[in-house]
């Protein structure tokens, strides 16, 4: 995801282009040159943006150099060829309400809907004037007749006049133009609006509790006018009332709460004309894509120089991060160092620029981590002791595939020196591997040499030749692993590593290894009188229960660990009590050869049981008696 910045940086500009694309589309729709106006933009839209599209996803390198030649004589064309229309939309937006909150202009609305309200008032001609505010009435203007001509008093009252064919209905007047005739407006459904209101009322009441117009009336029978706005609908109103009223609504005089109308300008502004807005914000969305992919930038990023052995990407040990990967084959070779060609002086690593579009440079610096490889071509390095390579030799990820990147290298030419080695396999075991502790000797004595296991039986340890002649005579271990665990552990585990006298003749591990040892768990001891059980099951049945034991319980000292560790530890009348319940010196009598009769009396050695759920879950090596316990047995004469 972009940061916070760059995201908002995006949206500013996506919103305007949106914007004057909407004014665009808004001018078409007014303009009298609509249809060709609207077919050009449309072949605009599908030829140069789809284009634009086309050129970019294709690679199409020589349509793209044309396309930017042409471009913008097209455009100056455009310009010279439509200025009229041009002209127009100058003046459309100069008359927009935006700049007439700060130019104020004197409507045309007004006196001319008052002239033709007073003469129809006058000759009792029914009408219905429905006056656009911030709210659209375009669904409204849909369902009656399209007009689109300039308001005109002596329109109006030909429109209202009886024996005319759009008489009835309601006229939609926007920005000084009639919009449309003969339209139905919605009736109000309030309950409350007196029953006796014709239907030319109850459709201004309406149409005023759905939307923020204002519309006025001219009853056939009277003559009166009343005005609806707001959901509310006034009676009998005279000229001065209207045209005060009309002076509010259009903005010519302040309205009574600026707040209000400030929030439902605001709404309306944001919900009305949705479909334009859309293809405005679509279009938008567009023209930033194709306009980013057209801005170049250039990236510089530190790499290391690393070597890899083959498959080393798969390896769990193998770190990531800026850097180029350099496929050697460790197994036979011995790497000296990098060198720049052009100094002889040793790197680690270079300076990479990568340069394109803007938009690939910023995923790129999201990411934060660029790994390249560079293919080497085949050499026999028992011939050769370098190789050098450039920036032509690293292999282009797919995000840098394209022919518009460009990518360079400094220092321009690196130099890889290595000397041929050799190698000896040796089999994993513990005489092999020092085991270091660090001087935490209770973990010497927890450690179960016993179960020792090497995540790969064999490794092979490579290195120059005269160093590995040295290990035909090796008396101490040749690897170590440093072990490291919390008491709480079950095992420990850690990598086998070389010696470090031996990495310093230049020997090393070509595969890595580790080795896992088991734990017994951290022992204290508790001091407890338990009770002598006897296990007399392998006696015959006419032998069993008659044991019994000299001391039916003994104080003895009990060694425990893990989760019966757990359940002793606290104080001393809790745990002796559990230990009660739950821990038994048990004697299993054990069975005589056929023949042998059972003696009166007999000692043998007790050992620890425990009861209960926590029986299964905990393992012998968890618990135990410190010392022998000795119980002597007997059983009464025949």
């Amino acid at each position: 995801m972009p940061d916070i910045g760059t995201l908002l940086k995006m949206l500013l500009e996506v919103a305007v282009f949106a914007v004057i694309i909407y004014i665009a589309l808004r001018f078409l729709r007014e303009t009298r040159g609509s249809g060709v106006v609207r077919g050009l933009a449309l072949l605009l839209v599908a030829g140069v943006l789809g284009f634009a599209l086309l050129i970019q996803f294709l690679k199409l390198d020589h349509l793209r150099i044309l396309f930017n030649s042409v471009a913008q004589s097209v455009i100056l064309a455009l310009v010279i060829v439509f200025h009229p229309e041009i002209r127009q939309a100058i003046v459309h937006i100069g008359e927009s309400p935006i700049f007439g909150r700060l130019f104020q202009q004197e409507s045309k609305i007004v006196p001319r809907v008052l002239r033709a309200v007073a003469r129809m008032s006058k000759e009792r001609i029914g009408a219905l004037i429905a006056i656009e505010r911030e709210a659209s009435l375009q669904s409204i203007a849909d369902s009656g007749i399209t007009i689109d001509a300039e308001l005109n008093s002596f329109l109006i009252e030909s429109i209202f006049f009886p024996k005319s064919a759009l008489h009835d209905g309601a006229i939609i007047v926007r920005d000084d133009r009639i919009v449309a005739a003969s339209c139905l407006l919605p009736l109000s459904q309030s309950p409350e609006v007196d029953k006796r209101l014709g239907t030319r009322h109850r459709a201004a009441l309406g149409l005023s509790e759905e939307t923020d117009a204002l519309a006025i009336v001219v009853s056939e029978e009277t003559g009166k006018i009343s005005t609806a706005i707001g959901g509310k609908l006034a009676f009998d109103r005279s000229l001065e009332d209207i045209e005060r009223q009309l002076e509010q609504a259009l903005g010519n005089l302040q309205p009574i709460s600026r707040s209000d109308q400030r929030r439902r300008s605001m709404w309306m502004a944001i919900t009305s004309d949705p479909l334009r807005k859309l293809a405005a914000l679509a279009l938008g969305i567009g023209m930033y894509y194709v306009l980013d992919n057209q801005i170049h930038e250039a990236w510089g990023v530190q790499l290391q120089l690393r070597a890899i052995k083959p498959g080393a990407s798969a390896n769990p040990d193998f770190t990531h991060g800026n850097q180029l990967l350099i496929d050697l084959p460790l197994e036979r070779i011995e790497l000296r160092g990098f060198v720049d060609v052009a100094t002889s002086k040793p790197i680690q690593g270079v300076e990479f620029t990568v340069s394109g579009p803007r938009y690939l440079i910023e995923n790129l610096r999201r990411d934060q981590l660029l790994e390249l490889p560079v293919k080497l071509p085949q050499v026999d390095w028992e011939k050769f002791a370098a190789i050098e390579f450039t920036a032509a030799d690293i292999q282009r990820p797919l995000q840098l595939a394209q022919q518009n990147v460009m990518l360079t290298m400094d220092p321009a030419r690196v130099r890889i020196d290595a000397v041929p080695t050799g190698n000896i396999e040796y089999q994993l075991g513990l005489n092999l591997v020092e085991l270091q502790i660090g001087g935490d000797n209770r973990l010497r004595g927890r450690l179960r040499t016993d179960t020792a296991e090497f995540s790969r039986p064999t490794v092979r340890v490579l290195g120059p030749s005269a160093a590995l002649a040295t290990l035909s005579n090796l008396t101490d271990p040749l690897f170590r692993a440093d072990l490291r665990a919390r008491e709480s552990d079950r095992q420990v585990s850690a990598p086998v590593v070389i010696q470090s006298r031996f990495a310093d003749q230049g020997l090393s591990i070509f595969e890595s290894a580790s080795v896992t040892l088991q734990l017994m768990p951290v022992m204290q001891e508790f001091t407890f009188d338990l009770q002598v059980r006897i296990d007399d099951l392998s006696l015959p049945a006419d032998q069993r229960g008659r044991y019994q034991p000299d001391l039916t319980t003994k104080q003895v000292t009990v060694k425990a660990g893990g989760a019966l560790l757990s359940k002793l530890i606290g104080e001393g009348d809790r745990a002796a009590a559990w230990a009660k319940d739950h821990l038994r010196l048990s004697v299993w009598i054990k069975p005589r050869e056929e023949g042998s009769a059972y003696p009166v009396k007999f000692t043998d050695q007790a050992t620890l049981e425990v009861l209960g759920p926590l029986r299964d879950s905990i393992s012998a090596q968890e618990f135990g008696l410190v010392e022998s316990v000795s119980v002597t047995l007997r059983r009464p004469g025949p």
